[in-house]
């Protein structure tokens, strides 16, 4: 991940998750990191980088990060 990576919570309405995947993103050196530092306490989260071509270029990484796993309930 680009250093000022920025990240995109589902549900955006969980500000209790929004603030973990704050505070693991500003000390996660990758994706990876990101996720183990996460699934202790969401268990089903799933982290997605942006692919670089679904930017306009020299943007930090964008991190999609979805607590049960996916946009939409189960």
């Amino acid at each position: 991940m680009t250093e000022g990576a920025s990240a995109r919570c589902y549900p955006a309405d969980d500000s209790e998750f929004a603030a973990d995947v704050h505070a693991a993103l500003s000390v996660a050196p990758d994706e990876g990191a990101l996720l183990q530092m996460l699934i202790w306490k969401y268990p089903h989260v799933r982290v997605v980088v942006r692919d670089s071509w679904a930017g306009l270029g020299g943007e930090p990484d964008v991190v999609y990060c979805y607590r049960n796993g996916s946009l939409l309930a189960a």
